[in-house]
């Protein structure tokens, strides 16, 4: 049976209209998580889902994502297995190699993006390395707040970030959800540069590198993906485009764990195919 516990913003009851609506589902097999997690996605809520094998290793790790769960997840089925989490669990005490990825991704994110896309795309991966930054900062000091705004309101006080600069990296959140819903708004542009700069000088940075493979290279592939084509076009790429596999992995739910399994040699295969493939932009204006 499948384990089913709503978390995030709605299990919080602080939600608003830019929110996400998240739901993690687990099971021992694919057949036990697949029914449910597409029931539930095609609700409308966003899905993290894993085998119970796979969230029990990242418990042994100390992963604050399952503390997330443990603290403010609304469970809706269990068969025991989250309880069992619950007893074992103990997070860790630092959390230095987890935090290298975000600090990287902040790293190499372009201040000028080309085109509107791909600062939307860029300010959504600036959200989620700063949220997970912040998150990990706190920790550190044994305070688990998983909220966003309330995360970096603590990170910004003790970094003496102005009320400007907090404001502009809190907006980062608007421009997540614009390119999530793949929103046209330019008035968003205006506040990346500023943003990105205050992230910066939030969580100073490892220095700027090439990224090889793993979560880095897939979200700065999606970068160059969506300076090529409107991603609106990507989401529409046929089944057997040699794009869509790779899409729809990065489109796919969150915490994939296939990330992982993409080599780097794949990334170059991609860049050449989408940079070689003709897209009609005209015909989403």
């Amino acid at each position: 049976m499948a384990s089913i516990c709503i978390f995030g913003s709605f299990a919080r009851g602080k939600f608003d209209e830019l929110s996400d609506r998240d739901v993690l589902i687990l099971g021992r097999s694919d057949d036990e998580i697949n029914l449910p997690a597409a029931r539930w996605r095609s609700d409308g809520w966003s899905v993290a889902q894993f085998k119970t094998q796979h969230f029990e290793d990242m418990a042994k790790r100390g992963s604050l994502f399952v503390q997330h769960i443990l603290k403010e997840g609304v469970v809706i089925k269990d068969d025991g297995f989250l309880s069992e989490i619950r007893a074992a669990y103990r997070p860790k005490r630092y959390y230095r190699d987890e935090a290298l990825d975000s600090l990287s991704l902040l790293a190499n994110l372009p201040v000028a993006p080309a085109c509107y896309w791909e600062t939307l795309c860029a300010a959504d991966i600036a959200y989620g390395a700063v949220r997970n930054l912040a998150i990990l900062r706190l920790a550190e000091s044994k305070r688990y707040e998983f909220e966003f705004e309330g995360a970096l309101r603590h990170c910004a006080q003790v970094s003496r970030l102005s009320s400007e600069e907090l404001a502009a990296v809190l907006r980062l959140r608007q421009l997540k959800h614009a390119y999530r819903m793949r929103k046209e708004d330019h008035s968003l542009l205006g506040c990346w540069p500023f943003a990105l700069k205050a992230a910066l000088r939030l969580f100073p940075c490892v220095p700027r590198s090439a990224a090889t493979g793993g979560y880095v290279a897939v979200r700065m592939l999606e970068l160059e993906l969506v300076r090529i084509a409107d991603p609106r076009l990507l989401d529409a790429l046929s089944p057997d485009d040699p794009l869509t596999d790779i899409w729809t992995l990065i489109c796919g739910p969150r915490y994939p764990t296939k990330i992982w399994e993409v080599p780097s040699s794949r990334f170059e295969e991609i860049r050449r195919a989408a940079r070689q493939k003709s897209f009609d932009q005209t015909s989403v204006r």
